[in-house]
């Protein structure tokens, strides 16, 4: 409900379904964090690419938001220009996120 008008109903999986078309992981990668975003920014269907935090020296996290799912475009773009990857995780969206998008 938002504004006193109900905007979605359904089960979660239904909401997760009918939510807008993105797709989110996060990579864990060692090498120039600079030149990684650079490379990951430029892969096709990537709306946005994020620093999250930097765990270790020349190790960044990076969250990338996407059109469809492009963890093979990113593990093929890193191995081809010999970056480490050591993590790649998707992100599953909570119930608090779909809450969260639905009443902006």
């Amino acid at each position: 409900i938002k504004e006193g008008n109900i905007v979605a109903d359904g089960s979660l999986q239904d909401l997760k379904r009918n939510r807008s078309a993105t797709f989110q992981i996060s990579v864990t990668i060692q090498g120039d964090t600079d030149k990684i975003q650079h490379l990951l920014e430029k892969i096709p269907k990537v709306m946005s690419v994020k620093k999250t935090s930097t765990p270790a020296r020349g190790v960044g996290v990076f969250q990338i938001n996407s059109e469809t799912d492009v963890r093979p475009e990113v593990n093929k773009t890193l191995i081809k220009h010999d970056f480490d990857i050591l993590e790649i995780v998707t992100k599953a969206n909570s119930m608090e996120d779909i809450f969260h998008e639905l009443t902006k």
